[in-house]
């Protein structure tokens, strides 16, 4: 964890220390582990309150009887407050445990950053009448900008579960034959991903219509089939899936698209041209920028390539979708929230998604046509971006 950037954080908002109350980035600073998996509970299962003083010792207020292991346990794990019960009532939570550790290392009267975005306002509003002196500010910003710059094991962890889900889509489309369902197929992929070491995972399986252009005002639907279709040769639609899972707590997810039998032309020249978003991505996002002006970039990038824009990025960690989040149907105003007040820096990674068309004279995205995908992963680096997985970018044609 970057304790600099935390530091330089409180020094620049007079700031007397921070601390988290969402549960996953509690789960985050601890490291906490159970059973080869990172926990995270809801806050009412499990509060806890990871402190950073600006001056002194981190410290953790939590009413558990066992610490991480030691191999896992970071290094600023240097104290350890034991509280009592659990809910949402204040009187039977930490808030009383976490007052009085405020109060012994001088802080109740100090001015301390919180994740308020996503801490329970009851919990707040109860906090605040126990420290009446104490003055909380939004620090959200900050955690948002820990999570989002992974360290060398967290990209470790993420490029093995990419390596899991494309092994198991590969795997998948070997079984795809005239007749087999969709629904047997999302349960081979999800099967092989729970044998390739993941506790959780997700397929969906979309059907699309296949002819899709820019010039096409509304020629396209997108719907999750609810019914337990059977594929069929040289159909109007090719298959797309949403896939992903987790992995020792950290998420891969990507897109991809298969057709059993030969594929209408525009069909084809449809996912090349999804192909290319990515690469006007890779190419356009550079290190430094600030998520309006990546916005503002790759909506003049994409004009330019193709005349319209559409798609979005999503950072990945913990969970599927996390800060940065760009989405470029969006409004900027409705972009630019704390938590999303961020710069693209080395280390964080992001899911490339040209899923959404957006009509060029329907900015809000409220009438955008919907197409096909190929979601990857990528990592920034130093030297611009790098592509976690290795399948192939294209529409699979299974014979």
């Amino acid at each position: 964890m970057d304790f600099q950037r935390m530091q330089s954080y409180m020094d620049d908002h007079e700031l007397d220390a921070v601390f988290a109350m969402d549960p996953i980035t509690t789960a985050y600073l601890r490291r906490f582990w159970q059973g080869g998996h990172i926990r995270t509970l809801r806050f009412d299962d499990h509060p806890c309150f990871p402190v950073f003083p600006r001056k002194g010792d981190a410290f953790v207020v939590d009413y558990m009887s066992w610490v991480p292991p030691e191999e896992v346990r970071p290094d600023w794990f240097k104290q350890y407050y034991k509280g009592r019960g659990s809910g949402m009532d204040g009187e039977h939570i930490n808030l009383d445990v976490l007052a009085k550790a405020l109060r012994e290392h001088g802080l109740d009267r100090g001015r301390i950053g919180l994740d308020l975005d996503e801490a329970p306002y009851s919990a707040v509003t109860y906090l605040q009448a126990l420290l009446p002196h104490l003055e909380l500010v939004n620090a959200q910003v900050l955690f948002s900008r820990l999570r989002a710059v992974k360290e060398p094991w967290q990209i470790d962890i993420i490029r093995d579960a990419v390596a899991v889900l494309e092994a198991a889509y590969l795997d998948t489309l070997k079984q795809v034959r005239e007749g087999v369902t969709a629904r047997e197929l999302a349960r081979h992929q999800m099967m092989q991903c729970v044998k390739g070491g993941m506790i959780m995972s997700w397929c969906s399986p979309l059907d699309i219509a296949s002819r899709w252009f820019p010039e096409q005002p509304k020629g396209l639907h997108l719907y999750m089939s609810e019914e337990d279709w059977p594929v069929k040769r040289n159909d109007e639609i090719e298959i797309f899936w949403d896939m992903g899972g987790e992995y020792q707590g950290y998420i891969a997810d990507m897109s991809r698209a298969f057709y059993l039998g030969t594929p209408p032309a525009d069909m084809v020249e449809k996912y090349e041209q999804l192909a290319r978003w990515q690469e006007v991505a890779r190419d356009t996002i550079k290190l430094g920028m600030s998520v309006s002006e990546a916005y503002e970039a790759m909506r003049a990038a994409l004009m330019q390539e193709f005349g319209f824009v559409w798609g979005f990025f999503h950072g990945i960690g913990n969970f599927a979708h996390e800060n940065p989040y760009l989405d470029l149907g969006l409004p900027l105003e409705r972009l630019m929230t704390d938590r999303n007040d961020l710069r693209f820096e080395a280390g964080m990674v992001m899911a490339f998604e040209p899923f959404r068309k957006i009509d060029p004279d329907d900015p809000d995205g409220l009438k955008g046509e919907e197409g096909g995908c190929i979601e990857d992963d990528w990592l920034l680096t130093e030297d611009g971006w790098e592509r976690l997985g290795s399948l192939p970018q294209k529409l699979f044609v299974i014979d």
